[in-house]
């Protein structure tokens, strides 16, 4: 019931606000409680790409990494899908990340959560992604 209260604190609010590290470097933004939605694998996936991205090894790092992950909002009118699904569009935003430094298995982590395409604004990355889910109204 805890994960659920108010429909509004999913998985990714506990997750995110429960860190320390994720906690001081990622903004969620996810009115609707479309994290919920996602499945096991699209979960982990996303939980570990944001985990690489705002952490670094390196000493040299960027001195402040952060992101912030905006699930939706939905289409209100999608392209028809057979196959029982909705898509919840999510969008990474960085700061203080750059392309050429982000390691391929971050990629690989957002691969498991849907088709994704990226691109670079001032020096900072951003990755909008198209996760596919059930759809809750033919669940």
């Amino acid at each position: 019931m805890h994960l659920i209260e108010g429909r509004r604190e999913t998985w990714l609010y506990h997750a995110v606000s429960e860190s320390e590290m994720l906690g001081r470097s990622v903004t969620l933004v996810d009115k609707s409680a479309l994290a919920g939605l996602l499945d096991a694998a699209q979960r982990d996936g996303l939980l570990a790409a944001a985990w690489m991205l705002v952490s670094d090894s390196r000493k040299k790092a960027a001195p402040h990494r952060s992101i912030t992950l905006q699930l939706g909002p939905l289409a209100p009118t999608g392209t028809p899908r057979d196959d029982h699904k909705i898509s919840v569009p999510i969008t990474i935003t960085s700061t203080g990340i750059r392309r050429n430094r982000v390691d391929p298995s971050i990629w690989a982590a957002l691969g498991r959560v849907g088709r994704y395409s990226d691109t670079t604004e001032e020096g900072s990355l951003r990755v909008d992604i198209e996760a596919a889910v059930d759809n809750p109204a033919e669940v």
